[in-house]
């Protein structure tokens, strides 16, 4: 079931987007290796985009179409599950090539999303 707060939850992908840019700004991939803190702090912003993305369900394909939503549910699993294998070139991939344009279209779309309607 979609989230009845699409805005909502695209603006919680968007802050913790824009937190992982933040704490790699001025970083190329040999630093963001070398830095536990960081890559621990990006890690933990990856699951919060996943179950995000999670829980907007079959709106994010309506409302993003150009991104791998899929994939992006499925770091969280990767995350909590296997961490012990993951590749900190591949999120740094993500960090570097992906989450910029991410970004950059969920700020574009939430502007002209109304405002989440929060009765219950």
């Amino acid at each position: 079931m979609p989230s009845k707060r699409p805005k909502t939850r695209l603006q919680d992908i968007a802050e913790n987007a824009g937190r992982i840019l933040g704490y790699t700004a001025g970083m190329d991939f040999s630093a963001f290796e070398k830095s536990a803190l960081v890559r621990d702090a990006t890690e933990r912003c990856l699951l919060r985009i996943s179950e995000a993305a999670t829980k907007l369900g079959p709106d994010a394909e309506t409302l993003l179409p150009d991104h791998p939503w899929q994939q992006i549910r499925s770091i969280g699993n990767i995350l909590r599950h296997m961490y012990e294998d993951i590749d900190a070139a591949i999120i740094w991939t993500i960090v570097s090539e992906q989450l910029p344009m991410l970004l950059a279209d969920i700020e574009d779309t939430v502007a002209k999303l109304p405002d989440d309607d929060f009765a219950l």
